[in-house]
């Protein structure tokens, strides 16, 4: 099976050349074999495969050579993916529109916590030093154990991202704002940043961790901030992302961290330089909505868009 994938590497290489300078893409859609044209979340397993999370269409597998479709008929719990998460076990944890999935390889499990009316929306996933699970939801936080769900004591409800960082803190993304679980002092310690603090109140759409430890945060219509352990601040003072909606972030641990937008495809920012780079539909990227960035194991970058499949 590794064999497939490296194979694939060739056919990489061979990507169809497009107007841009120096932008090559292959896309990938339904016709090729992806579950749905929406790719919501991806992900590079500890195998090598190439996992996709779709709006409906269930999670597709590329082994780089051809896609297999798991949907809730496989015992996926609900088809409308909104995260992916492998642990130390090589399970992959699945945030879907109604509960969590856990596949392991041969078999899908659902998880849910007990006493929930209406549906619930597992959209991030993140795992802190001890192992223990945190999930973002549409009714808040919760912790999960493998067996035992609690409800985080956040007085948020919507929790679009959440992210557990190096230093020991799980930062929380919500619809109001940000904010941060200390837990070396403890699970109840929760601070709130502000404008005070250089951040906007706003929906936080996204949090990241770069390889120096900074954390950047997307957010609705606000473009991008990054904080330094003391501060957050705008990566861009002439206001190039002023306005942008951000939906994922990907540091590539070589100075340069990839933005998707909601309407304006993906920028790579050059973080020593300061520059902007913007790949859209005029470069060859086949839809300006873009969901989830991913760089895999051979240098390839992915990008999971709404309507046009993965490229």
């Amino acid at each position: 099976k590794h064999s497939y994938i490296i194979s694939a590497i060739f056919s990489l290489l061979l990507f169809i050349s497009v107007k841009a300078q120096h932008y090559n893409f292959r896309n990938y859609s339904v016709e090729d074999g992806v579950g749905q044209s929406q790719v919501y979340a991806l992900l590079q397993d500890s195998r090598g495969y190439l996992w996709m999370g779709t709006r409906g269409g269930g999670l597709s597998k590329f082994d780089g050579i051809s896609f297999k479709t798991y949907t809730i008929k496989d015992g996926l719990c609900n088809n409308y993916i909104f995260c992916l998460k492998e642990d130390k076990d090589k399970n992959l944890w699945i945030g879907t529109n109604d509960g969590l999935s856990l596949y392991n390889g041969t078999n899908f499990k659902t998880f849910r916590p007990k006493n929930i009316n209406g549906q619930l929306w597992v959209q991030s996933i993140t795992f802190d030093k001890t192992g223990l699970m945190w999930l973002g939801t549409n009714i808040g936080v919760f912790t999960f154990d493998g067996k035992k769900f609690s409800h985080y004591n956040f007085r948020e409800s919507i929790v679009n991202s959440i992210h557990a960082d190096r230093a020991g803190n799980v930062w929380i993304g919500s619809s109001w704002g940000i904010y941060r679980v200390n837990l070396q002092k403890g699970k109840n310690n929760l601070e709130t940043f502000t404008e005070k603090n250089g951040i906007k109140k706003n929906s936080i759409t996204c949090i990241r961790e770069d390889e120096n430890g900074n954390i950047w945060a997307g957010t609705y219509s606000d473009g991008l901030y990054v904080y330094n352990g003391k501060n957050f601040s705008r990566i861009d003072p002439s206001l190039q992302l002023f306005k942008q909606t951000v939906l994922d972030i990907y540091d590539d641990n070589a100075g340069n961290c990839w933005i998707a937008t909601l309407t304006s495809g993906v920028c790579k920012y050059n973080k020593k330089r300061k520059t902007f780079t913007w790949i859209s539909e005029t470069e060859g990227l086949s839809n300006n909505h873009v969901r989830a960035i991913l760089k895999d194991s051979w240098g390839n970058f992915w990008f999971g868009t709404s309507g046009g499949g993965v490229c």
